[in-house]
Protein backbone atom coordinates (compact mmCIF):
# COMPACT_ATOMS: atom_id res chain seq x y z
CA UNK A 1 0.00 0.00 0.00
CA UNK A 2 1.37 3.78 -0.22
CA UNK A 3 2.51 5.84 2.19
CA UNK A 4 -0.47 8.16 3.12
CA UNK A 5 0.59 11.73 4.00
CA UNK A 6 -0.36 12.37 7.55
CA UNK A 7 -2.80 15.43 6.59
CA UNK A 8 -4.53 13.05 3.89
CA UNK A 9 -5.32 10.68 6.80
CA UNK A 10 -6.90 13.80 8.80
CA UNK A 11 -8.59 14.42 5.48
CA UNK A 12 -9.80 11.09 4.50
CA UNK A 13 -11.09 10.72 8.20
CA UNK A 14 -12.79 14.25 8.13
CA UNK A 15 -14.68 13.53 5.40
CA UNK A 16 -15.55 9.83 6.58
CA UNK A 17 -13.33 7.91 3.83
CA UNK A 18 -10.66 4.44 5.09
CA UNK A 19 -7.75 6.20 4.26
CA UNK A 20 -6.13 2.88 3.84
CA UNK A 21 -8.25 2.35 0.52
CA UNK A 22 -6.25 5.26 -0.87
CA UNK A 23 -4.19 5.29 -3.79
CA UNK A 24 -2.02 8.00 -5.35
CA UNK A 25 -2.86 9.32 -8.65
CA UNK A 26 -0.72 10.47 -11.45
CA UNK A 27 1.59 12.91 -10.76
CA UNK A 28 4.03 14.89 -8.70
CA UNK A 29 2.19 16.86 -5.72
CA UNK A 30 1.05 13.98 -4.11
CA UNK A 31 -1.99 15.74 -3.48
CA UNK A 32 -4.65 13.71 -5.27
CA UNK A 33 -5.84 10.59 -4.46
CA UNK A 34 -7.85 8.03 -5.90
CA UNK A 35 -11.06 7.36 -3.92
CA UNK A 36 -12.84 5.01 -6.16
CA UNK A 37 -15.43 6.47 -7.91
CA UNK A 38 -14.55 10.19 -6.83
CA UNK A 39 -11.17 11.94 -6.15
CA UNK A 40 -9.93 13.21 -3.27
CA UNK A 41 -7.58 16.13 -3.26
CA UNK A 42 -6.11 19.04 -0.50
CA UNK A 43 -4.17 22.05 -0.35
CA UNK A 44 -2.93 24.67 1.66
CA UNK A 45 -2.79 28.35 1.65
CA UNK A 46 -3.17 29.95 -0.96
CA UNK A 47 -4.36 26.98 -3.08
CA UNK A 48 -7.27 26.12 -0.28
CA UNK A 49 -9.06 29.40 -2.79
CA UNK A 50 -8.68 27.64 -6.37
CA UNK A 51 -9.12 23.70 -4.86
CA UNK A 52 -12.95 24.48 -3.51
CA UNK A 53 -14.05 26.63 -6.12
CA UNK A 54 -15.36 23.62 -8.73
CA UNK A 55 -16.60 25.91 -11.15
CA UNK A 56 -14.79 26.66 -14.48
CA UNK A 57 -13.04 29.55 -15.87
CA UNK A 58 -16.00 31.43 -18.36
CA UNK A 59 -13.35 30.68 -20.81
CA UNK A 60 -12.68 27.39 -20.84
CA UNK A 61 -15.16 24.76 -22.52
CA UNK A 62 -13.88 21.36 -21.00
CA UNK A 63 -15.43 19.54 -17.79
CA UNK A 64 -14.78 20.76 -14.01
CA UNK A 65 -15.42 17.24 -11.67
CA UNK A 66 -18.16 18.79 -9.52
CA UNK A 67 -17.44 19.02 -5.57
CA UNK A 68 -19.09 15.98 -3.76
CA UNK A 69 -17.95 17.00 -0.39
CA UNK A 70 -15.32 19.26 1.51
CA UNK A 71 -13.67 19.54 4.90
CA UNK A 72 -11.50 22.40 6.30
CA UNK A 73 -9.07 21.84 8.86
CA UNK A 74 -6.06 23.64 10.05
CA UNK A 75 -4.36 25.68 7.22
CA UNK A 76 -5.82 22.75 4.56
CA UNK A 77 -8.90 21.87 2.80
CA UNK A 78 -9.55 18.95 1.40
CA UNK A 79 -12.08 17.67 -1.31
CA UNK A 80 -14.06 15.31 -2.72
CA UNK A 81 -14.48 15.37 -6.51
CA UNK A 82 -16.49 13.90 -8.99
CA UNK A 83 -14.41 11.07 -11.15
CA UNK A 84 -14.84 12.13 -14.66
CA UNK A 85 -14.20 9.52 -18.11
CA UNK A 86 -11.02 9.09 -19.12
CA UNK A 87 -7.08 8.33 -18.32
CA UNK A 88 -4.52 10.51 -16.95
CA UNK A 89 -2.20 11.35 -20.62
CA UNK A 90 1.03 10.49 -18.54
CA UNK A 91 -0.13 7.02 -17.86
CA UNK A 92 -1.77 6.56 -21.32
CA UNK A 93 0.97 8.23 -22.85
CA UNK A 94 4.32 6.52 -21.56
CA UNK A 95 4.02 3.01 -21.74
CA UNK A 96 2.87 3.15 -25.71
CA UNK A 97 5.33 5.46 -27.69
CA UNK A 98 3.07 5.28 -30.88
CA UNK A 99 0.32 7.10 -28.60
CA UNK A 100 2.66 9.45 -26.67
CA UNK A 101 3.50 12.04 -29.69
CA UNK A 102 -0.40 12.35 -30.37
CA UNK A 103 -1.48 12.78 -26.96
CA UNK A 104 1.54 15.32 -26.65
CA UNK A 105 -0.26 17.13 -28.98
CA UNK A 106 -3.43 17.00 -27.59
CA UNK A 107 -1.57 18.46 -24.29
CA UNK A 108 0.68 21.13 -26.12
CA UNK A 109 -2.75 22.20 -27.25
CA UNK A 110 -4.42 22.68 -23.90
CA UNK A 111 -1.67 24.50 -23.05
CA UNK A 112 -1.74 26.67 -25.69
CA UNK A 113 -5.24 27.15 -25.41
CA UNK A 114 -4.57 27.72 -21.59
CA UNK A 115 -2.13 30.53 -21.78
CA UNK A 116 -4.94 32.66 -23.41
CA UNK A 117 -6.70 32.86 -19.81
CA UNK A 118 -5.65 35.38 -17.34
CA UNK A 119 -3.86 33.47 -14.76
CA UNK A 120 -5.74 33.45 -10.42
CA UNK A 121 -3.19 36.16 -9.08
CA UNK A 122 -2.56 33.52 -6.04
CA UNK A 123 -2.34 30.58 -8.51
CA UNK A 124 -0.31 27.98 -6.55
CA UNK A 125 3.05 27.24 -7.64
CA UNK A 126 4.69 24.73 -9.88
CA UNK A 127 5.94 21.21 -9.32
CA UNK A 128 8.66 19.30 -10.75
CA UNK A 129 8.50 16.78 -13.85
CA UNK A 130 8.62 13.12 -12.46
CA UNK A 131 12.18 12.03 -12.73
CA UNK A 132 10.76 8.58 -13.07
CA UNK A 133 8.45 9.67 -16.21
CA UNK A 134 11.23 10.31 -18.09
CA UNK A 135 12.66 6.71 -18.64
CA UNK A 136 8.85 5.69 -20.27
CA UNK A 137 9.55 4.67 -23.74
CA UNK A 138 6.99 7.32 -24.32
CA UNK A 139 8.65 10.31 -22.83
CA UNK A 140 10.46 11.69 -25.58
CA UNK A 141 7.23 11.89 -28.23
CA UNK A 142 5.30 12.80 -25.18
CA UNK A 143 7.05 15.67 -24.88
CA UNK A 144 8.45 16.52 -28.59
CA UNK A 145 4.37 16.06 -29.20
CA UNK A 146 3.63 18.40 -26.47
CA UNK A 147 6.33 21.19 -27.26
CA UNK A 148 5.24 21.19 -30.99
CA UNK A 149 1.89 21.68 -30.24
CA UNK A 150 1.79 24.23 -27.64
CA UNK A 151 4.91 26.21 -29.44
CA UNK A 152 7.31 26.05 -26.69
CA UNK A 153 9.76 25.37 -28.93
CA UNK A 154 9.45 29.45 -29.97
CA UNK A 155 10.25 30.46 -26.18
CA UNK A 156 12.54 32.74 -26.53
CA UNK A 157 15.91 31.55 -25.02
CA UNK A 158 15.91 34.53 -22.38
CA UNK A 159 12.39 33.82 -21.36
CA UNK A 160 13.04 29.74 -21.13
CA UNK A 161 16.52 30.78 -18.87
CA UNK A 162 13.88 33.14 -16.48
CA UNK A 163 11.48 29.80 -15.91
CA UNK A 164 14.12 27.72 -14.95
CA UNK A 165 15.98 29.93 -12.54
CA UNK A 166 12.43 30.64 -11.25
CA UNK A 167 11.78 26.47 -10.86
CA UNK A 168 15.11 26.01 -9.03
CA UNK A 169 14.50 29.01 -6.49
CA UNK A 170 10.89 27.34 -6.34
CA UNK A 171 11.47 23.88 -5.70
CA UNK A 172 15.08 24.35 -4.25
CA UNK A 173 13.54 23.39 -0.61
CA UNK A 174 10.72 20.75 -1.57
CA UNK A 175 13.09 18.47 -4.27
CA UNK A 176 17.15 17.05 -4.08
CA UNK A 177 19.65 18.71 -5.99
CA UNK A 178 19.39 15.34 -8.00
CA UNK A 179 15.64 15.87 -8.80
CA UNK A 180 15.90 19.31 -10.47
CA UNK A 181 19.40 18.56 -12.69
CA UNK A 182 16.84 18.65 -15.83
CA UNK A 183 16.18 22.08 -15.16
CA UNK A 184 19.72 23.26 -14.57
CA UNK A 185 20.31 21.42 -17.80
CA UNK A 186 17.77 23.28 -19.10
CA UNK A 187 18.81 26.62 -17.88
CA UNK A 188 22.37 25.92 -19.16
CA UNK A 189 20.64 25.27 -22.48
CA UNK A 190 18.97 28.84 -22.58
CA UNK A 191 21.69 30.68 -21.40
CA UNK A 192 23.90 29.24 -24.43
CA UNK A 193 21.10 30.35 -26.89
CA UNK A 194 20.59 33.88 -25.37
CA UNK A 195 24.81 33.99 -25.67
CA UNK A 196 24.85 33.01 -28.73
CA UNK A 197 21.11 35.27 -29.98
CA UNK A 198 23.20 38.50 -29.00
CA UNK A 199 26.22 37.60 -30.50
CA UNK A 200 24.13 36.82 -34.06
Amino acid sequence: MAEVPSRLVLAAAALGLDAGRLRPLAGNSGSAWDAGGAVLCFASGPGRKWLSRGQPHPLLTWPVPGIIDRADFGDMTAVLLERLPGRDAGVAALPMPALAEPIGRACGAVHDRLATVPAPGQLARAAAADGAARTEPGWPALVQGWTESGGLDVIPPAARAWACRFMLADLASRYRPGDLAHVRYSLDQAEADTSQQADG
